[in-house]
């Protein structure tokens, strides 16, 4: 019998204890996890070649590169790659979201992370 490939997800938030448990969480839904702590390190994580299938990112965050403009990187150079988009202090307008990505509000349940994703994908 031939097995599924696990769907690899990279979390992205500053935040390491938000950051845990939101890996933690998709780890138990069977997703395999890479985690970043900036934009400007997921884009490095993404560049080197990792088969991702999913992004979460938060969108306030230190560095160059923030939670709006890694999912506009990624759309524009990683079509393939779903987008969650996370945030407990900002509502982005829909024009500032890329047409594929999911907004999910903070805070959220680990059910509600998990749908977000599968809702992503």
């Amino acid at each position: 019998m031939a097995t599924l490939d696990p769907k690899m997800v990279l979390v992205v938030e500053d935040e390491p204890l938000v950051r845990m448990v939101a890996a933690e969480t998709l780890a138990a839904a069977g997703y395999l996890i890479l985690e970043a702590g900036t934009g400007d390190e997921a884009i490095l994580i993404i560049s080197a070649g990792a088969p991702l299938t999913a992004v979460v990112t938060d969108i306030e965050m230190p560095g160059a590169v923030d939670g709006l403009e890694l999912p506009k990187a990624i759309e524009t150079r990683w079509p393939e790659i779903a987008i969650v988009i996370v945030s407990g202090r900002r509502l982005p307008a829909p024009d500032e979201l890329p047409l594929k990505a999911v907004f999910l509000p903070k805070p959220y349940s680990p059910e509600r992370l998990i749908a977000a994703v599968g809702a992503a994908l």
